[in-house]
């Protein structure tokens, strides 16, 4: 396990890792300092709200573009030359753009005429629907950068955000309370493509055309789309179902600040998939890169993961009280069980859902997410009505395991797929 620690720490560094990962790190203190000014900014109801209505368009955001910018990561790869990648970013970007617009349409209409549970919630979640428009611009110009492999400036980039979402939020927020905070959440990612696209004049000296589309990666980016759906809904649905059963903005606003610390850590093994995709997907049919790479971050994660379970299960209250203020520190039940799942998510769930995804089994990602989605739906029902919203966050946990264990049978029959077929060609 000590090797397999080192010589993932040593691959990672040699493929620009390390950039990306200081980004991300700052990425997720901003986001962090996000959260904790908001909860102190906004009162306890408006923020059991905002969290509310923010539940549902969370679900909704992978989903924008069609998920085209998923779609061009996956092909943009397989592309040789650097028109043909420039070429396939212009028609994936003009196509999602349309797509955004569409679904932000439909949505509006939809919630127009769905009851919600929650006083105030319906027209926070139309306008931050928006967010579908503006977020898809910069999510696939990142998908361009990460296909470049040029990881500097996917981390210059992911810098940027992070400033333009702290400070607009902080301003918003201070200034104009819970609309400043659902214009600036729907700003910020719009400023930040704006600020970037002038260090991407030189890539205009391409030309693009467009050609008949199969919808092949319309397909691609609606499985990759309805898998992140699912995986949203994992994280989501526990808020989503609390509104129903407990319609009480102040339990809502104590569960989602339990959620805080432990959905930010989530960062670490993302951080290590966003730098590694693209040499996965060139190594998609190669079965011991594959199984090798996942031993060794297998093994980091869980290294990793049960340290940070040890210290903040030991400090939860301390650390609860010390950040969100004394109202929040029955939250630090809820904490401790999210630790638990964490564990499973850094280990397993995360590492396997993005080499699935790498490697073209986007299907196959999103079988398993709504397989996962009934059974949280299933575990939260009962959890919750027997245990209120500590029921809620043992359904998260319980499914984050699961769910790496179902991707893990994926995988495995993958890998002896390709291992049968490498013995019928010789």
């Amino acid at each position: 396990m000590i090797n397999n620690f080192f010589n993932a720490l040593s691959s990672f560094k040699n493929r620009g890792g390390f950039h990306i990962f200081f980004s991300t790190i700052f990425s997720k203190i901003t986001a962090f300092i996000v959260s904790f000014v908001i909860v102190r900014l906004i009162s306890k109801n408006d923020y059991g709200v905002f969290s509310y209505a923010f539940s549902f368009i969370v679900i909704l955001l992978p989903f924008s573009g069609f998920g085209l910018n998923y779609s061009f990561l996956r092909f943009g790869v397989l592309k040789t030359t650097a028109e043909e990648k420039w070429s396939l970013f212009i028609e994936m970007l003009i196509r999602g753009l349309f797509y955004s617009i569409f679904f932000f349409i439909v949505i509006s209409i939809i919630s127009i005429f769905m009851p919600f549970s929650i006083t105030g919630a319906k027209t926070i979640i139309i306008l931050l629907s928006l967010q579908i428009i503006t977020t898809f611009p910069y999510e696939i110009f990142n998908s361009y950068l990460r296909v470049l492999k040029l990881n500097n400036k996917f981390a210059f980039s992911t810098i940027i955000f992070s400033l333009v979402y702290l400070f607009s939020n902080l301003a918003g927020t201070y200034l104009w309370g819970l609309k400043g905070l659902i214009t600036a959440k729907i700003i910020s990612p719009f400023i930040a493509t704006v600020l970037l696209v002038p260090g991407i004049k030189d890539w205009f000296k391409f030309s693009f055309s467009f050609k008949k589309s199969d919808f092949e990666y319309e397909k691609y980016g609606l499985f990759v789309g309805f898998g992140s759906i699912a995986n949203q809904l994992l994280y989501s649905l526990d808020t989503i179902m609390l509104g129903y059963f407990i319609v009480q903005p102040d339990i809502i606003a104590e569960y989602r600040v339990a959620t805080i610390i432990p959905f930010s850590l989530m960062f670490i093994p993302i951080v290590f998939m966003q730098t590694d995709f693209v040499f996965i997907s060139e190594n998609y049919k190669n079965a011991s890169y594959l199984r090798k790479y996942f031993q060794k971050i297998s093994c980091l994660m869980f290294f990793t993961s049960s340290i940070l379970f040890l210290f903040f299960t030991f400090f939860s209250k301390d650390i609860l009280t010390l950040l969100f203020g004394k109202q929040y520190a029955g939250s630090s039940s809820l904490f401790n069980i999210f630790l638990i799942g964490l564990i499973g998510a850094f280990s397993f769930r995360i590492p396997l859902g993005n080499i699935l995804a790498a490697v073209g089994l986007s299907k196959q990602n999103a079988i398993v997410a709504y397989i996962m989605l009934g059974l949280d739906i299933i575990f939260n029902f009962f959890l919750i009505n027997r245990f209120g919203a500590k029921g809620a966050a043992m359904a998260s946990s319980l499914v984050m395991w699961l769910s790496g264990f179902f991707s893990f049978i994926i995988f495995k029959n993958y890998l002896n797929k390709i291992k049968i077929n490498q013995k019928n060609t010789i």
